[in-house]
């Protein structure tokens, strides 16, 4: 009985080890397809400038300082209005208070104190042809410094969207001349990454101005097409 059972054991393992093999799946076959990269670059002329403006007035009187520097602000202020900038785009980026002691040339120092009160405008220009203009009239109203000029655009969404609008077609030219040369159609898109946007003047990166003084949009895409047969 023993051996009747045994010998029926290992007849029901066969079956299932069969029925096991014969049931994994077909291996399934790989996918024809193409993966291309696309870049796309949009130029444009800057239309918006930014500069500061610093207002420094040195007195023996804190109170006296900071009110002279207040007057010279409202004066830049009404002035650069008159030139057509809104209020709105000059705005007060800081004010420093530096404390000096007075030194007396033979006495050292005398424990009173020279106080510098520096006011510091941030000007935001519409009109960029208009910059020299403002400058000097910010600088004939009592300004002592002018600083930080660069150079941007106010809609870079719009630049970025027509640079990813040429990305993608680039890639799509791309592949279709692959497809063509090699005989077959191309498909359907099965992926698409955007490997990166930069932007800045020219090839330098951020707000550095190169020669040409023209901001640039670079969108860079790769996408994976289906190839049909």
């Amino acid at each position: 009985m023993k051996r009747i059972l045994t010998g029926l054991s290992l007849t029901l393992l066969c079956v299932v080890l069969i029925s096991a093999v014969g049931a994994r799946p077909a291996a399934a076959q790989a996918t024809n397809a193409i993966t291309v990269g696309g870049i796309g670059v949009v130029v444009a002329d800057p239309d918006t400038a930014f500069f500061d403006v610093s207002v420094e007035r040195v007195s023996t009187e804190l109170n006296d300082a900071f009110a002279a520097g207040n007057d010279i602000v409202d004066e830049i202020r009404t002035t650069l209005n008159r030139l057509g900038v809104a209020r709105s785009d000059i705005r007060l980026q800081g004010i420093s208070i530096t404390p000096q002691d007075r030194v007396d040339a033979r006495l050292g120092p005398t424990g009173e104190f020279i106080y510098r009160v520096r006011h510091t405008l941030r000007v935001t220009v519409r009109d960029v042809s208009a910059s020299d203009t403002l400058i000097s009239a910010a600088l004939e109203s009592g300004a002592n410094d002018i600083s930080n000029y660069t150079l941007g655009v106010i809609d870079l969404d719009a630049l970025e969207l027509e640079a990813r609008a040429l990305a993608i077609q680039d890639a799509n030219d791309r592949a279709q001349q692959f497809v063509t040369s090699l005989g077959v159609g191309l498909g359907a898109v099965q992926y698409i990454n955007e490997i990166g946007v930069t932007s800045g003047f020219g090839a330098m990166p951020g707000n550095m101005a190169d020669s040409t003084g023209r901001f640039t949009v670079t969108v860079q895409v790769q996408i994976t097409y289906l190839i049909r047969r």
